[in-house]
């Protein structure tokens, strides 16, 4: 309250950062960008400052049919994201983040997290938005879209070498979406490339970071990593215990993700970016014995419309993420249920048993009515993960406790 009498203080204007240069990272191999290959960027120059927060990945590529005009084929939402089904990115040679089935990662991740407002920033992606323009599209991926690490850190990198690594799916069918049945269209790409800020530094800023360096002192970098498992083929059973995964590693799982799809994938009449609800009706995580949520089961009707609680469940994690008080979720009530009702459950809080010994996930669900036949079911887990990286020797190196 005191700051309203700071009527002498004069404004404060930063002259630290005197440049933010768009540099342009072309693949190692321009030409391997069809479907199996693995598309290698490589940002060399080490005496530098990375903005990876504000980096992306822009894919130039056209629609073709073997006869006849395209009438009603056109990218699914957010279809760049299914150009790729593996993602890598490493500092100094170490890989940092690993991402697996690109696009059943990232898009959950966007409902989840992402508010209304903030999905016009990803308009340049093909989110909500037609890029094809007489068959050719440009597309930019956001790094933080991909990567938690440039979702959560901010600040620049010093003094540190980018790779990042792309893998192309097997297929582009997923990345297509048609209003009618229309054969013999499919995807070619002609263009990647990787862009990243450097951001320039006045002499002042400069040899304050060079004192740093010169002391050998490690940076951290925390972000919240996303792992994703799938269960191809769910049994038709209005039960089942799905055991998740057993690790020994000391990342703390925050929230566990579940969702579902059925008769979407390589199927260009239903989008592979939409998720169905299947009757739903109880969900648990169990994390060496602990239940997640403690509570009784949910008992909810999604063809009554009584997914409250999955719903009130999806607006506390967007809140608990973004650690804000009001939080503005990308979907609406009815856009919950008929777009992604994700089943997001908070696993943030745990004894320091669980914290510190070999992790045990496993997941109960139970249906109004048995799922249909080639049901796939995903789990999403966020976790924490912190690296520590030296500017001065290069040295990158997760931090454990």
């Amino acid at each position: 309250m005191a700051s309203i009498l700071n009527i002498f203080d004069g404004p404060i204007y930063d002259s630290s950062i005197t440049k933010i240069e768009e540099v342009i990272v072309n693949p190692s191999n321009p030409n391997a960008i069809s479907n199996n290959d693995v598309i290698h960027f490589s940002q060399n120059q080490v005496d530098t400052l990375l903005l990876i927060s504000r980096g992306f990945i822009e894919i130039t590529g056209e629609l073709t049919k073997e006869t006849g005009t395209i009438a009603s084929t056109s990218l699914a939402n957010a279809g760049a994201l299914h150009f790729f089904s593996r993602a890598v990115l490493k500092l100094n040679s170490h890989t940092v983040e690993e991402v697996y089935d690109v696009p059943h990662t990232c898009i959950p991740k966007i409902y989840g997290t992402f508010a209304e407002g903030e999905t016009r920033n990803l308009a340049v992606m093909g989110w909500k938005t037609d890029l094809i323009s007489e068959g050719k599209f440009t597309a930019r991926i956001p790094l933080r879209v991909l990567f938690g690490i440039a979702e959560d850190v901010r600040n620049v990198l010093v003094n540190t070498r980018l790779e990042i690594d792309l893998t192309r799916s097997q297929s582009d069918v997923n990345a297509l979406y048609s209003t009618a049945t229309e054969a013999g269209v499919s995807v070619k790409l002609t263009k990647i490339a990787l862009s990243i800020p450097h951001v320039k530094v006045n002499d002042a800023r400069r040899l304050q970071i060079l004192k740093v360096m010169e002391k050998n002192k490690s940076l951290k970098l925390a972000f919240r990593t996303w792992e994703l498992y799938q269960y191809p083929s769910l049994p038709v059973a209005k039960k089942h215990s799905w055991t998740i995964k057993t690790s020994t590693q000391l990342e703390k799982p925050r929230a566990v993700i579940l969702f579902f799809q059925n008769g979407r994938n390589n199927v260009k009449t239903k989008s592979s970016s939409e998720y169905d609800h299947l009757k739903l009706r109880n969900a648990k995580v169990i994390i060496n014995g602990e239940h997640y949520p403690s509570a009784n089961n949910q008992d909810q009707d999604f063809s009554t419309n009584n997914y409250l609680t999955f719903y009130e469940w999806y607006t506390r994690f967007h809140e608990s993420f973004h650690n804000f008080p009001n939080p503005y979720p990308l979907l609406k009530f009815t856009a919950f249920k008929t777009e992604a009702p994700l089943v997001i459950i908070d696993t943030s809080h745990q004894k320091e048993a669980i914290k510190n010994s070999v992790v045990d996930v496993r997941v109960d669900l139970e249906f109004k009515e048995d799922p249909p036949a080639n049901t796939t079911a995903f789990c999403l887990i966020s976790r924490d993960s912190v690296f520590e990286y030296s500017p001065f020797t290069g040295a990158v190196k997760k931090h454990e406790g």
